[in-house]
C-alpha cells in the first residue's frame, strides 16, 4: 500500500471520525529540521503528525482544545484523542505561521488525499478551514458544507478556529455540523 508523506494520526479506538487540518507551519527554532523541539524531528516526516498530536494533545490549548470542544459530549483531551484520527491535508511544512500553502502545496494535498483515505479509512471527515474545504477534490453531492467522498464518506467542514472571534462563529456553531457528523 502506498502511504502518505505523513503519517495521520489513528488510535486504536478509532470511531471512524477523521479530523482534517489545512497545514502546521515550521516552527522558529532554526537549529531543528522542523523548526520545533528536537523530538520531532526523529521520524520527520512520516512521524511527524503523531508528535504533533501528542503535543497538542498534552498542552490542550487553542486550535486543538477548540476541536475537542466542538463535539458533545465534551471530553477530556486524553479521551478525545484516543478516538478521533488527523492529519493535516498539506504534506510539508510551511516556512512560518503567515505562510498560506501555494498552488503546487495544494496540488500535493490533492494528490494523497486517495492515500490518505485508504490508510484512515474514516467514516466520516471534519474539514477544518474553509479554505482547506475549497481545495479538496470535488465531492459527491456538495452543498455548502457537505458532501459525500466515495458515496459513504460524510464530509463537513467548520471555519478554522482562531478565525471563531473575527467571523462571530462559536464552538455551540461547530457543535450544530458536527452533531450532523457523528450521527451519520
Amino acid at each position: 500500500m502506498k502511504l502518505p508523506t505523513y503519517m495521520p494520526y489513528i488510535p486504536d479506538k478509532f470511531d471512524g471520525t477523521l479530523i482534517l487540518g489545512e497545514s502546521c507551519p515550521k516552527g522558529p527554532d532554526m537549529n531543528t529540521l522542523t523548526g520545533w523541539d528536537p523530538w520531532f524531528d526523529k521520524g520527520y516526516p512520516k512521524k511527524f503528525i503523531q508528535k504533533h498530536v501528542k503535543d497538542n494533545k498534552d498542552n490542550d490549548v487553542n486550535t486543538f482544545r477548540n476541536l475537542r470542544k466542538s463535539f458533545e459530549p465534551v471530553l477530556s483531551a486524553d479521551e478525545f484523542w484516543s478516538i478521533k484520527a488527523f492529519t493535516n491535508f498539506i504534506p510539508e511544512l510551511l516556512p512560518n505561521s503567515k505562510a498560506r500553502p501555494t498552488a503546487q502545496q495544494w496540488a500535493s494535498g490533492r494528490n494523497e488525499f486517495e492515500t490518505i483515505l485508504n490508510v484512515v479509512n474514516p467514516k466520516r471527515i471534519l474539514v477544518v478551514g474553509d479554505q482547506l474545504w475549497e481545495n479538496l477534490p470535488l465531492g459527491e453531492n456538495e452543498e455548502d458544507n457537505k458532501c459525500f467522498f466515495r458515496s459513504t464518506i460524510l464530509t463537513m467542514c467548520i471555519p478554522h478556529p482562531s478565525r471563531w472571534n473575527r467571523i462571530k462563529y462559536t464552538v455551540h456553531d461547530a457543535r450544530r455540523i458536527t452533531a450532523i457528523l457523528m450521527n451519520y
